[in-house]
């Protein structure tokens, strides 16, 4: 009988020391699950500098529960300010000015801090679709710190430190996420000099540093030919490409065999 007790006793701590675990697991797999199913709307990391630089990404993210918010990722960062607010304008991030962002803008609310992850909620009855841009904006002293555009699609990977192989390139790239497929697109200042024949883009296996006139063609990914050597442009991915396999973006000009920039794909 005293066996049986103890035997008894011993599956019951061992029960009671498992449970919490299954609880835990339970709900770190609940966070996945709500994580999985929020829905990226809008997202970039295409600010346009205004009185100063802002960096990082943003997210409008929709929830399961039908709420909406504007997410800055730990990566946020610009000067701080003694009244910054998160503007949504309906001008486009280049026609945006300290004039006119309030000017059927809607204010979401006050920078918790001018660097690392926050949120901001969105109103239930707000369109988004008559937004086009989102701002920061210093009310107090009539300062726009700066904005960016309101891009559809979820940002899985971006960059700005272009290579120069052969000539310089500036701006950054973002490749997104969408319900058609995924781009990659360039940002309003983007520009790199003029080839003799259309740059070819290029997604490689070879690292950044590694890469040259030689090896930029090896199992790399053609995605499309430039259009312009200028400005906010993108171009639509191969189905079914997996970003894992490629550790760089190249600009090459095939026909005279020079990798003209190239960027860690990142």
């Amino acid at each position: 009988m005293r066996r049986i007790m103890s035997g008894l006793l011993m599956m019951g701590v061992l029960i009671a020391s498992a449970a919490p675990s299954r609880a835990q697991d339970d709900e770190a797999q609940g966070r996945e699950d709500i994580a999985q199913e929020q829905r990226v709307l809008y997202s970039s990391t295409f600010w346009k500098k205004g009185s100063n630089t802002i960096e990082g990404l943003y997210r409008v993210v929709e929830r399961p529960d039908g709420t909406r918010i504007v997410r800055l990722g730990e990566d946020f960062r610009t000067k701080a300010g003694p009244d910054l607010k998160i503007v949504l304008s309906p001008r486009t991030f280049d026609q945006v000015t300290k004039k006119n962002v309030l000017d059927g803008g809607l204010v979401l609310g006050s920078l918790r801090s001018n660097e690392g992850a926050q949120e901001f909620a969105i109103p239930k009855d707000v369109k988004l679709d008559r937004y086009k841009s989102i701002a920061i904006h210093c009310e107090k002293y009539t300062k726009l710190w700066g904005a960016a555009p309101l891009s559809k699609g979820e940002v899985v990977a971006s960059g700005g430190k272009w290579i120069k192989k052969t000539k310089t390139t500036k701006g950054r790239y973002e490749i997104v996420r969408r319900s058609d497929g995924m781009y990659i697109r360039f940002s309003a200042d983007f520009k790199t000099a003029n080839p003799p024949e259309p740059l070819r883009i290029l997604l490689s296996p070879q690292n950044s540093k590694g890469a040259s006139n030689e090896n930029a063609e090896q199992e790399a990914l053609f995605v499309a030919e430039l259009k312009s050597t200028r400005g906010s442009q993108e171009y639509r991915l191969p189905d079914g490409v997996d970003l894992s396999k490629y550790r760089s973006v190249h600009l090459n000009c095939k026909k005279y065999t020079k990798l003209w920039s190239t960027v860690p794909l990142s």
